[in-house]
């Protein structure tokens, strides 16, 4: 197969002559005109004597990769099925498409597509591509799509979708609130416990946000969110490091410690709870979650 796909001429009926006699075996054949030729293409060679008589006898495909001059270069002699041999000067030459055009399509796009007709990409990573409608069942990551209806079951980063339709699993947030100033804790009392919440699907923990209205004063605000099999079950920190926020700070987004979650798979029917570990004189306070469904 060429490295592209070969070219039919310009122009319908494109016909020229040979411009001098060639052997059986040059690799550059010189023409009295190229006008309508494209490279790389096929032409053929004394198809008709100067009569209009047929001629299978004579007749010769040559391939050529390049056009230099009245020359064609990087000629490949006796190609669809034909026999190389010498041909007179004024030899009838035309263009027209072949068995060699045919095959080298049908070569080209086999590397892509199945028997079937189906695009097949091996490629693990996608630039960019434009499409009516994609389906794909894994993405590690898509740098751009931009299609009229996209449907993807996992996305671990997208910098940039342009469709009409997306269908993918959809988020879910998670949301706590405090109204008020956050209670000091009595003596003795760990933590200021907030409602349980209870997966009603398998999800997994994207990120969490949390966020006063009164920043802290008194120090650092700390909170902690515990995943619990059962209601009465002990509960364990979803986190390795705890969502803060800073004396002055707002949200945790711009805390200096950021909070990492190491539990971030959870299993539909499990329980979720907020606490309060250090209020810091804060107040009207929120806590997310943002988790996604999970197959």
């Amino acid at each position: 197969m060429s490295a592209r796909l070969l070219e039919s001429s310009s122009v319908n009926a494109t016909q020229t002559t040979l411009n001098g006699t060639v052997n059986d075996s040059v690799t550059t054949i010189t023409l009295t005109s190229v006008t309508g030729l494209v490279a790389p293409g096929v032409v053929v060679l004394d198809r008709q004597d100067g009569s209009s008589n047929d001629t299978p006898s004579k007749r010769e495909y040559v391939s050529f990769t390049g056009i230099s001059g009245s020359d064609l270069t990087g000629v490949t002699r006796g190609v669809a099925g034909s026999t190389a041999q010498s041909h007179s000067s004024g030899a009838l030459v035309e263009a027209v498409l072949t068995v060699t055009h045919w095959t080298d399509m049908v070569d080209f796009l086999q590397v892509e597509h199945d028997s079937a007709g189906k695009h097949v990409i091996s490629t693990a990573t996608i630039t960019y591509t434009e499409t009516v409608r994609l389906a794909v069942t894994s993405i590690a990551s898509l740098a751009a799509l931009s299609l009229p209806v996209l449907a993807v079951p996992s996305i671990a980063s997208i910098a940039l979708i342009a469709a009409a339709s997306i269908s993918y699993p959809r988020p879910t947030q998670i949301s706590w609130s405090w109204l008020g100033s956050l209670p000091t804790l009595l003596t003795g009392t760990a933590t200021q416990s907030f409602n349980m919440v209870r997966a009603t699907r398998n999800w997994t923990i994207d990120s969490v946000f949390t966020s006063v209205l009164s920043a802290p004063s008194l120090g650092v605000l700390t909170i902690d969110v515990n995943y619990y099999s059962t209601p009465t079950a002990t509960g364990t920190s979803i986190f390795s490091t705890k969502p803060t926020l800073d004396v002055g700070e707002f949200e945790s987004s711009t805390s200096a410690t950021p909070a990492v979650i190491t539990l971030t798979s959870l299993a539909s029917g499990v329980y979720l709870r907020p606490e309060i570990e250090t209020p810091s004189g804060a107040g009207e306070l929120m806590i997310s979650l943002v988790c996604r469904e999970r197959q």
